[in-house]
């Protein structure tokens, strides 16, 4: 039994649209604070080793917290956890954007990611009830994958046209307008219907699965410093696994599981999972390090290395759509492979041509096919996880989908920048390149197999 809850009929194409504003916000604040760390750190007296934990705090508690308000948005409502979100992130937002030092900087970033780590599911789950199962949904999960994508790209350009331009405090400040627009047009969605009777909270799953994720991710981000073999770095990495079996012992006995074992028995999910942690190792790392490259190697600016790198931002945002279509027409696995195959292909041209003092140019035939190897996996990743469970779990469908891409992305740093960082800068990263090009491969031919049949 289901019952349609507040807000007006017959608006999905509103609902597509405010999803995507506010994944698209949440997300570039994942990459925007980067090029405005060296200003503000010389404004807030804070060394770079403080400002790192700006962009670490809001990793972690995202990480931390996605399956929890995933799950509080299928007990409660989507609309409304995704309405708290929003105002979380806007007043984090301008908390941030007003902060009087690192300390209080660091706390502000937490509250904002506590706000992105609600609408993100909540809006897949808004979209996956807007729109009925077929073509439509594939196609505005393509939409709705690709704001995700150019907004991890475009967070440098924005960053350093804002910078150079207003400020650093305008990088946060940028938020607030959005938020508010989004806000006074949340009565016009609807959150479609949900069941009568929405499922009961798993107060212990929700802890184990935390338990497993915070100090896994805390290890990713920390061990290019620590090092591998570091007892702290090993000693998270322990707990992570203990928790995670903690998390197996407690869903087999739960009545109400957050996730049960029979999830991940269905290859298609772990195809999907699959592919969105080896196309975020592949994007993390080359956002992160490509940018430095750019910058400290090639004597780019902040605004010069974003520009630069805007055509793989722009060849994702025009397949996403297309990919949805396809998955809509012909199913995931096709348009999955060929991403994942466009991805290895992509990194073994950048191992190929980055270099010290070659023509810059010879690298954007890569950046290309990069993007158009996220923009054709992601939205079958989003798809996937959708359609793999029921529709009273949808908000955990998108917390799987989205904490599989956080592990990718934090792991792409964390391994790659292993490699990176253990001689000269350039050299490893050709190596770096290499590592990627070969995952990627493998994840196109692991997606060929685990998807060849469609989810129902």
């Amino acid at each position: 039994m289901t019952t349609t809850v507040r807000g007006r009929a017959g608006t999905a194409g509103l609902t597509l649209a405010l999803g995507c504003l506010t994944v698209f916000m949440a997300n570039l604040d994942t990459t925007i604070l980067n090029v405005a760390l060296p200003t503000m750190g010389h404004d807030l007296g804070a060394a770079t080793s403080g400002l790192q934990w700006t962009v670490n705090a809001y990793v972690l508690a995202r990480a931390g917290s996605l399956f929890v308000c995933a799950s509080l948005g299928d007990r409660f409502g989507h609309r409304r956890i995704w309405i708290l979100g929003l105002a979380l992130f806007g007043l984090g937002s301008l908390a941030c954007g007003l902060a009087p030092g690192l300390g209080a900087m660091i706390v502000f970033r937490v509250l904002q990611s506590l706000g992105g780590a609600m609408m993100t599911p909540a809006t897949l789950a808004m979209l996956a009830r807007a729109y009925p199962q077929g073509p439509a949904r594939a196609q505005a999960l393509g939409i709705w994958s690709a704001s995700t994508g150019i907004a991890m790209g475009l967070g440098p350009v924005v960053g350093g046209v804002l910078v150079d331009s207003v400020g650093w405090r305008s990088v946060f400040m940028v938020n607030v307008p959005i938020v508010v627009i989004a806000l006074l047009s949340s009565r016009l969605v609807s959150d479609g219907t949900r069941p009568a009777a929405p499922p009961k909270l798993d107060l212990l799953g929700q802890t184990a699965i935390v338990a497993t994720l915070f100090p896994v991710t805390y290890a990713l981000i920390t061990a290019p410093e620590r090092g591998w073999d570091s007892p702290v770095t090993l000693a998270l990495l322990a707990v992570g696994v203990l928790a995670a079996w903690a998390f197996v012992v407690v869903e087999r006995r739960s009545d109400h599981p957050l996730l049960t074992l029979s999830d991940f028995r269905r290859p298609a999910l772990l195809g999907a999972m699959g592919l969105a942690v080896a196309a975020f190792v592949t994007l993390g790392g080359f956002l992160f390090f490509n940018t430095l490259w750019l910058q400290e190697h090639r004597g780019l600016s902040a605004l010069q290395a974003g520009l630069l790198t805007a055509p793989a931002t722009l060849s994702s945002f025009l397949l996403s759509p297309l990919a949805g279509r396809i998955v809509g027409r012909i199913g995931p696995r096709v348009p999955a492979t060929l991403g994942a195959t466009c991805l290895a292909v992509a990194t073994g041209w950048l191992a190929l041509t980055v270099s010290t003092t070659g023509p810059l140019w010879t690298v954007l035939p890569g950046y290309v096919l990069l993007g158009v190897g996220l923009g054709l996996t992601n939205t079958p990743v989003n798809t996937i996880a959708v359609a793999s469970m029921p529709e009273e779990r949808a908000g955990v469908a998108g917390a799987i989908a989205t904490t599989s891409r956080q592990v990718g992305s934090n792991l792409g740093v964390a391994l790659l920048g292993t490699i990176v960082f253990s001689g000269a800068f350039v050299p490893g990263l050709n190596h770096a390149y290499v590592l990627a090009a070969v995952l990627s491969a493998a994840a196109a031919g692991f997606a060929w197999w685990a998807l060849r049949v469609r989810p129902a």
